[in-house]
């Protein structure tokens, strides 16, 4: 054969081999079966010489009948050698993965009173209605692992932004607070027990259309330990201190000549934080790993503060003033039922009482004190509802509370002697997957022990209706967020609540209160919550 022809043959040999290996090797196409194997022979098999192979010898004659020998074993591959088992991780089912996680908080509005100014905060009592409130973000940081031991570890850090950004006032600047810095652990020792240290937003349910925690809601520096001591009950206790710089209550610094001779150095004169302890059980029935279910939970705090001195003056020696020490206490009870209706479906029910300093808040500065400076006769009666329920397209949301407040004056009567209470409800239905619309309408009053100039008893009243189409690109939902929105709310005052501002205040005389404004509001991956 001559040389070109038989490189020619060769050539096309290797190619059709080639094919036939790659055809043989390839997986079925979809829909296709696998081919037949060939059926298990006890007979070796039949060697046959290649097509044009120059240079061959001639086939062996077949073998005999004879059991063959076994065949040998094909070479090893990625689809054929043994793994190794994977890991197991160290992560529980239903836990939050290992790693970092970025999670966040925030709303933000442009807004108008539709008469060239800017929005109006439009109610009289403590916790109105959130439809008008500001801007604001919390940024949280959280790294979670686990050990060997199964042991979760989180780092938490949660940075807040308030007020308005810098477009709406052209400096670069915004207030910042630090609302969790803290470490927690869960399981050690027990499998249901998480402690942690630092400072950390320490709160339970809330009523979300009125922005208000009414049973347990304190910012502390301190630690404490949750025991999900079975399915069914967890326990809470905490102890830490918090420690207000403004003005002469709990801290007060003065400036005094450096002592050798150089510049000057300030001391604190006064520095008295106040001790917080707390506890809350929890009942869940039949469990809190129940779609639905009831709880019921009982709170008790209890409040502590040292006595100080207080100077008159920063710089100046005069008289100072004795601050004696005070305290108070917390008692409350949550009854809650959840999982009704479609989806998010609950209805919260708070009782609380308080007494002493604990019943201005934690971060308040206690006013109305007794004669011996004290606040051992104020007190506090609160009474809360909120809740959620959501058929189909349509959903209800709803946020109400009365509220008895007496200071520890001992004043007959007082402008902080009153009751005052809200009731806001807002029904939504879906237009689309995506869009919907919200009506919400509130109303709130503030009853004080006083009369006005002319002898009158006047109880200020506000009576709020809105309107707010929004989009939810997660689909229908009560909760479900991001959410972009327009609002439009009027607010109409009575003449009582019209006089709770200067008389040069243009909304003194303004019987309805307008406000339009575009925003959004987002949250996810907060644990903001124990």
């Amino acid at each position: 054969m001559p040389p070109l022809r038989a490189a020619c043959a060769g050539l096309v040999w290797v190619v059709a081999m080639a094919a036939g290996t790659a055809s043989a090797q390839d997986p079925p196409k979809e829909g296709e079966a696998a081919p037949a194997q060939p059926a298990a022979t006890t007979e070796a098999p039949t060697q046959t010489p290649a097509v044009d192979a120059p240079d061959k010898e001639p086939a062996p004659p077949p073998a005999k009948k004879e059991t063959a020998a076994p065949a040998p074993s094909p070479a090893p591959s990625a689809a054929t050698t043994p793994q190794p088992a994977p890991a197991k991780s160290k992560v529980p089912e239903g836990e939050e993965a290992e790693g970092f996680h970025f999670g966040s908080y925030g709303r933000v509005r442009a807004a108008t009173d539709l008469r060239g100014g800017g929005p109006q905060w439009g109610n009289v009592v403590r916790n109105g209605s959130r439809l008008d409130l500001g801007p604001y973000a919390e940024l949280e940081l959280r790294n979670t692992q686990y050990t060997d031991s199964g042991m979760r570890v989180r780092v938490v850090s949660t940075l807040a932004l308030a007020g308005d950004p810098f477009h709406y006032t052209g400096k670069f600047e915004t207030q910042l607070a630090m609302r969790n810095l803290f470490v927690d652990v869960r399981g050690l020792g027990l499998p249901g027990l998480t402690v942690w240290a630092g400072s950390r937003m320490y709160r339970g349910d809330d009523i979300y259309l009125l922005d208000f925690w009414p049973l347990d809601n304190l910012n502390t520096v301190g630690g404490g330990a949750i025991l999900d001591a079975t399915d069914s009950t967890r326990v809470q206790l905490h102890v830490g201190t918090n420690r207000l710089v403004n003005g002469k209550f709990q801290y007060q610094e003065k400036a005094l000549p450096n002592p050798i001779g150089v510049g000057g150095t300030s001391i604190s004169t006064l520095d008295r934080p106040r001790t917080i302890v707390s506890g809350k059980i929890t009942q869940f029935f039949p469990n809190n790993r129940a779609p639905k279910g009831f709880k019921i939970a009982l709170h008790g705090e209890g409040h502590v503060l040292p006595s100080g001195i207080a100077e008159s003056s920063t710089t100046i020696v005069q008289p100072s003033t004795y601050l004696p020490a005070d305290n108070g206490f917390v008692i409350g009870a949550q009854a809650t039922p959840y999982g009704f209706g479609d989806r998010d479906g609950f209805a919260h029910l708070f009782v609380r009482y308080a007494r002493g300093i604990a019943a201005y808040g934690d971060l308040s500065v206690p006013f109305g004190l007794n004669p011996e400076r004290r606040a051992s006769g104020a007190n506090e009666l609160l009474i809360a509802t909120g809740g959620n329920v959501q058929l189909d397209r349509f959903a209800l949301m709803w946020g109400a509370y009365a509220r008895r407040f007496e200071d520890a004056s001992e004043a007959k009567y007082s402008f902080y002697r009153f009751w005052e209470g809200i009731l806001s409800l807002r029904p939504i239905a879906y237009t689309s997957k995506h869009t919907g619309v919200a009506l919400e309408g509130s109303y709130q009053f503030r009853n004080a022990n006083v009369l006005d100039d002319w002898g009158k008893h006047q109880i200020p009243q506000v009576l709020r209706l809105s309107a707010m189409p929004f989009i939810t690109p997660h689909g229908w939902g009560s909760y479900r967020r991001p959410m972009l929105f327009a609002l439009y709310t009027a607010s109409m005052r009575n003449e009582a609540t019209r006089a709770l501002y200067a008389e040069d205040d243009p909304r003194s005389q303004r019987k309805v209160e307008h406000y339009f404004g575009i925003g959004a509001e987002w949250w996810f991956n907060s644990s903001s919550y124990p």
